[in-house]
C-alpha cells in the first residue's frame, strides 16, 4: 500500500516522503516541511492516533489524513477528534485519495477565501473582483496563509517556507510583507499574534 500511494502521488506531482511508522514520521516533520501526513491507524512503535496526538500538541501546521480498515463510527470520531481532518477507510481507490487531497487544498485551480481568489493556472490574485499586483514573496506568503486558513503560523515557519531554510537576514522582512500584504488584501484578513506569528481568517471569523 505505501509504494502504490507513493507512485499515485508522485505520478499526479506531489513531493512525497516515506516513514513506516510513527516515531519515523515525528522524526521526518522535525526535519522537513511537509503539507500533508497520510498516516495509517495500526503502526509499528506508534499507532495513527497517538502520531495525531503528538503532532497536534506540537502545534505542526499540517493536514493529516487518516487510513483505517475500522468501520465503527466511533473509532471515525476518535481519529477526527485527535486531529485527522479527514479520514478513508480501506480497501479504497487511490484516485479517492488524490481527489480528497485535492479538495483539501483547493488544488483544482484556485484558492478561496472570503473576497479573495488566488488562481494558479492563471496565476492571478482577485480581490473584490479587483486583480491585484504581487511580488513573488507576497504570493507564496499569501498562498502559504491561505493553503493554511485558520492556523496560526509562526514566524520561523513562515519565514522557512517563503524564504527558505538557509535564509539569515533580518526578521523584520516578513512583518514588513505582512504589512504590504495587508494594505492590498485588507488588513482584517491577517490576525498578529505577538511573538508567535500570522494567521488568515475569513474576517467574520477571526478568534479575537
Amino acid at each position: 500500500m505505501l509504494k502504490i500511494i507513493r507512485l499515485y502521488l508522485e505520478k499526479a506531482g506531489h513531493e512525497v516522503g516515506i516513514a513506516t511508522d510513527g516515531e519515523q514520521a515525528l522524526e521526518e516533520l522535525y526535519n522537513q516541511n511537509y503539507d500533508l501526513i497520510i498516516s495509517d491507524w495500526m503502526m509499528p512503535h506508534m499507532s495513527g492516533v497517538e502520531l495525531c496526538r503528538r503532532v497536534r500538541a506540537l502545534e505542526i501546521p499540517v493536514k493529516i489524513i487518516m487510513l483505517t480498515a475500522k468501520s465503527q463510527v466511533s473509532d471515525e470520531i476518535i481519529g477526527l477528534k485527535e486531529g485527522a481532518d479527514d479520514y478513508i477507510k480501506k480497501p479504497f481507490e487511490p484516485q479517492l485519495l488524490l481527489l480528497r487531497i485535492e479538495k483539501m487544498f483547493n488544488l483544482e485551480n484556485e484558492l478561496k477565501c472570503k473576497d479573495i481568489s488566488l488562481n494558479f493556472k492563471t496565476s492571478t490574485v482577485f480581490v473584490r473582483g479587483k486583480e491585484l499586483k504581487l511580488t513573488n514573496k507576497e504570493w507564496l506568503l499569501l498562498e502559504y496563509l491561505m493553503k493554511n486558513k485558520g492556523t496560526t503560523l509562526s514566524r520561523n515557519k513562515l519565514i522557512e517556507t517563503v524564504w527558505g531554510l538557509e535564509y539569515d537576514g533580518d526578521e523584520r522582512t516578513l512583518d514588513t510583507h505582512i504589512k504590504r500584504l495587508r494594505d492590498k488584501i485588507g488588513k482584517e484578513y491577517i490576525t498578529t499574534f505577538v511573538g508567535i506569528g500570522y494567521r488568515l481568517d475569513e474576517p467574520n471569523e477571526q478568534i479575537k
